[in-house]
């Protein structure tokens, strides 16, 4: 009789080092999944909320080299003026965040090279413009007379851009090329022409909204891929353009 009741204890106690274990295993689970279902909800929406919300738009100033395409583009980016830059050697390039019907669009403006001796770079600067400022000098006649060559060149690089011509130093006095010349000449080759100064700042701010606004016009604000700028349907673009 005593031999039958050790036993018994003995399988009680079997069975009572058993029921702890699987109470151990119960309290591992939640800890091990929580953390992964938490990280993944946090992350998506940042995400979603990064590719959904910014357009980027690059527009590339060309023209010759001292007609103030540096500066012009600082005062539209910035507000500001230097009245001694250097030349600029290659290309900078300026940004500024925009919102134009309800859409925040990312201007990247590209400040190349005007010297001749750039002009093999120039190629891939103009690769995945959406649009390109010719800009030249009112007071240097030279700088006007080679519109025609930069705007070859836009067309020649990489499609049909949307271009516009602008006239800088307006402020000075000794301008040796006047409005109706200008005027003139734009209507020549079909494009649009501006007249600004980025020393006072006189219709800079005319000249990039203007170009937004063309901008906004091409299928490329419905059809921008997520990465990068995409020139997809430029094809159908016809105003503001080459010929």
């Amino acid at each position: 009789m005593s031999d039958t009741k050790e036993t018994v204890l003995t399988n009680n106690e079997e069975k009572l080092d058993v029921e702890p274990k699987k109470d151990i295993k119960e309290e591992v689970k939640p800890e091990e999944v929580k953390p992964e279902e938490e990280h993944k909800e946090e992350v998506k929406p940042e995400e979603k909320k990064n590719e959904s919300n910014e357009q980027k738009v690059k527009v590339i100033m060309v023209g010759e080299s001292s007609v103030g395409k540096t500066c012009c583009m600082n005062r539209y980016v910035s507000n500001e003026f230097a009245e001694q830059t250097k030349a600029t050697i290659g290309v900078g390039v300026g940004s500024k965040e925009v919102e134009v019907e309800g859409k925040q669009i990312k201007l990247q403006i590209w400040d190349t090279a005007g010297q001749e001796r750039f002009a093999t770079l120039t190629g891939n600067y103009f690769r995945n413009a959406m649009a390109a400022i010719i800009m030249f000098d009112v007071s240097n006649k030279e700088s006007f007379e080679n519109i025609p060559n930069w705007v070859e060149q836009c067309c020649k690089c990489d499609g049909k851009h949307i271009i516009f011509i602008a006239g800088n130093k307006i402020d000075l006095e000794d301008r040796v090329v006047s409005k109706e010349e200008a005027e003139e000449k734009a209507k020549e080759l079909k494009l649009k022409y501006f007249e600004v100064s980025a020393k006072t700042g006189d219709g800079i701010e005319d000249l990039f909204n203007e170009l937004i606004k063309e901008i906004m016009k091409t299928p490329f604000c419905n059809e921008q891929e997520k990465e990068g700028v995409e020139l997809d349907g430029q094809k159908k673009q016809k105003k503001g353009g080459c010929c």
